[in-house]
């Protein structure tokens, strides 16, 4: 059987998880993924980092500041991504760090998409075994690609069937305010990208590592591995820097329709916030 994530940057694919299964369990749900809790029920170890996983606790019971945020970032990313595949027909979707998400498997596509999970062996090992107990079917084409991001993920992605020629979407998610060299990325990817394609992505301001209301949060995340390793003061620029036209969410428009409240580390009017930024880019 395949090691379970329980350290760094693959453990917090578990607490992602662990905040879908949440949301799920809600009657006014931001997220329906009715794997998320066999993800939990095998990754969760018994003893170490994030115990809080074994007793229905979130992120927010450790971070109050977090509220509602990862289900908030998932609701307006399934919004964003459903429309770059139907309403401009985008076919190649590709998850950098693709962790625990299980889009591929809860989101209605059209037919014809072609979605790419790129995240180590091991981690992708553990997901198929968690995935075929369950007797999952995606609801597109899905093709696991392992790879290290730190290397050449390029060439397993090319051999997968992925096609540079052909627009793209790149859903990066919870990754880039783990990276002491985010330009790397964004240039790796957009190099693959074909006019029309469309980026998704979160990242950190400089205030998420200075945000006294964050600091649990940020502590949390270096005890297991998962310490901040950079950030964005100006996220239009610099998605722009490489290529993309950019679009940035607004906080109001992240808990717009919801009925749910804005969390403190989106909020402008606290100090040392908004933590993190939530944008959709074009590549021209």
């Amino acid at each position: 059987m395949a090691q379970s994530p329980t350290y760094g940057v693959a453990l917090t694919a578990v607490a992602m998880a662990n905040e879908r299964r949440v949301e799920t369990a809600r009657e006014d749900g931001l997220v329906d993924d009715p794997l998320a809790g066999a993800f939990v029920d095998a990754a969760a170890p018994a003893e170490g980092p994030f115990p809080w996983l074994r007793d229905g606790s979130t992120l927010s019971d450790v971070c109050p500041a977090m509220g509602d945020y990862v289900g908030l970032r998932t609701r307006l990313f399934d919004a964003w991504t459903l429309r770059a595949v139907r309403e401009e027909g985008v076919r190649q979707v590709v998850l950098p760090a693709a962790g625990l998400d299980s889009r591929a498997y809860r989101l209605p596509w059209p037919a014809g998409v072609r979605l790419f999970e790129i995240d180590f062996p091991e981690l992708i090992g553990f997901k198929q075994e968690t995935l075929s107990s369950a007797g999952a079917r995606p609801s597109c084409e899905r093709t696991a690609v392992c790879a290290d991001l730190a290397g050449d993920w390029e060439s397993p992605l090319l051999e997968s069937g992925f096609r540079p020629r052909e627009p793209a979407l790149w859903l990066v998610e919870g990754l880039l305010m783990y990276l002491a060299d985010g330009d790397r990325l964004l240039s790796r990817i957009t190099a693959l990208s074909a006019p029309g394609s469309r980026l998704i992505a979160d990242h950190a301001y400089p205030e998420a590592l200075r945000s006294e209301a964050f600091a649990a949060g940020t502590q949390s995340l270096a005890e297991i591995g998962s310490a901040f390793g950079g950030t964005v003061a100006g996220p239009g620029r610099w998605l722009g820097g490489h290529g993309w036209s950019a679009s940035v969410a607004r906080p109001s428009d992240v808990v717009a329709g919801t009925g749910r409240a804005l969390p403190g580390i989106l909020d402008p009017a606290l100090p040392d916030s908004p933590v993190f930024w939530l944008a959709s880019g074009r590549r021209e």
